[in-house]
């Protein structure tokens, strides 16, 4: 056997204590890592919600092949997506639409409510919008149609009935919506 120096062995015992703390300090830091992993998750900016991804997708397919995206068809005018003539009365959804009658109604019936064109190109459903794009037209059998005195929830469901949303519906007091309407209901009469 040989002889090892005394230099020789206390290098040895340092190399060992180094080497034991360093992989020690390794340790206790891979535990650390592993412990804190599942709460550091990445922050996302919001994106769209899967909603509003359905909506894109619908705006962008026309499964009738009627002119009408399906978004519109469902939300804008109240038609089938599937048939390009909801009413079946002979004329496509868009054709109706363009001619400022209700894909809904067919023929000559009276049903209600009407598409009306709107300055922008696109349509509304509802009896209460007047294009800002034609001349003045003649609501007044809208006048018999609609309550002349109604209360603030009876305006909130013919708004809910247009589709307007509950948030802007909610922006009104009652006394706002009564006057409004009112006042609207006026405007519309020869």
């Amino acid at each position: 056997m040989q002889n090892i120096s005394d230099n020789q062995r206390k290098a040895s015992a340092a190399f060992l204590v180094i080497f034991g703390v360093v992989i020690i300090f390794l340790g206790v830091r891979s535990i650390a890592r592993t412990v804190k992993a599942p709460f550091d998750l990445p922050i996302f900016e919001e994106g769209p919600t899967a909603e509003e991804i359905f909506n894109r997708e619908l705006a962008k397919k026309d499964t009738d092949s009627d002119g009408l995206s399906d978004y519109d068809e469902l939300n804008l005018y109240r038609t089938s997506p599937y048939l390009e003539d909801s009413d079946s009365d002979g004329e496509t959804d868009k054709e109706e639409i363009a001619k400022g009658g209700d894909p809904n109604c067919p023929g000559s019936e009276n049903c209600g409510g009407a598409i009306i064109s709107n300055s922008s190109g696109g349509s509304q459903t509802g009896s209460a919008s007047i294009p800002s794009n034609t001349a003045p037209q003649d609501f007044s059998a809208l006048k018999g149609v609609l309550p002349e005195n109604p209360t603030a929830e009876e305006v909130r469901q013919l708004l809910r009935g247009a589709g307007i949303s509950e948030e802007d519906i909610n922006k009104l007091s009652d006394e706002e919506l009564v006057k409004l309407y009112k006042q609207t209901l006026n405007a519309i009469s020869p």
